[in-house]
């Protein structure tokens, strides 16, 4: 008796552990359909992040190629600003050439008008 009390024991421990190994099997199947699932919604997100990094890295292009416009037209600029510049001065010389002649002139004036009257 003691033999078939043994071997009912170990049926029923085979069954457990059959049960238990069905439950894990089942386990792990349901964990690998999750992990698949959050695999693939990684996935997705991270190519969603990349293409708005594709998106924005896009404009900064843009928005640099625009600062290179503006940074040439601020060279074009200074450059007329340079030009300007010495015009201005050219302008200043040639009048201070004028103010200095002017003067002469007075003072050839003021000389031919005292020597006129003088002569009275």
């Amino acid at each position: 008796m003691f033999l078939e009390e043994r071997v009912e024991q170990l049926e029923n421990l085979a069954a457990d552990q059959g049960r238990q190994t069905e439950r894990v099997a089942s386990g792990l199947a349901v964990l690998t359909i999750e992990v698949r699932a959050i695999r693939q919604d990684v996935t997705t997100g991270f190519n969603q992040v990349k293409q708005e990094f594709e998106l924005v890295y896009q404009r900064f292009e843009q928005v640099d190629r625009r600062f290179e416009q503006v940074d040439q037209r601020f060279e074009q600029i200074d450059q007329r600003l340079e030009q300007m510049d010495r015009r201005f001065e050219q302008i200043d010389r040639r009048f201070e050439q004028v103010f200095v002649r002017f003067d002469e002139m007075q003072q050839t004036q003021l000389l031919i008008l005292k020597l006129l009257t003088d002569k009275k």
